[in-house]
């Protein structure tokens, strides 16, 4: 966030600064994407249970962004750090509100079918699985059971 508020105050002061139309024109890219896609996921990232769906928006939307090298290049970056949707903490989402009944249903189904014994750890999301196909529970597996037992929840 530091360097988007970088951006942003460059942007704002740009009359003050020296700088070529190219490295105006990079500035003003990079404000309108953190303000139009960024900020909104950064704001609303405070809570725990709402941060799964949050990433998972955000993925979402960015191969919809309008400037392709932007969508690409933060598509792939973003997608280093989305710890929220591991297998184990995407569960939190089962506590979010946004997320609709027949989602938290796939999810809690998939969570019941037990992994093969000798089943390669699912893969980290990337930019790659975020394709309009794309649901919250195919990040689910029987290793999200985990938030339960770390919470001390029932499981039934």
């Amino acid at each position: 966030m530091a360097k988007v508020l970088y951006v942003l105050k460059i942007w704002l002061f740009r009359e003050q600064f020296e700088l070529t139309r190219k490295e105006e024109n990079g500035i003003c890219e990079l404000a309108a994407f953190a303000v139009v896609v960024n900020l909104r996921a950064w704001m609303t990232a405070p809570l725990a249970v709402e941060a799964p769906f949050n990433d998972f928006q955000l993925m979402q939307s960015l191969p919809t962004y309008p400037e392709p090298k932007i969508s690409s290049v933060t598509s792939k970056k973003l997608s280093l750090h989305l710890c929220y949707l591991s297998e184990e903490s995407v569960t939190l989402s089962l506590f979010d509100s946004r997320v609709t009944a027949d989602t938290k249903k796939l999810m809690l189904t998939a969570i019941q079918v037990p992994a093969p014994e000798h089943s390669p750890k699912r893969p980290r999301a990337d930019s790659s699985v975020f394709l309009p196909q794309k649901s919250l529970e195919q990040f689910c597996t029987s290793n999200s059971k985990t938030i339960f037992r770390l919470l001390q929840l029932p499981t039934y």
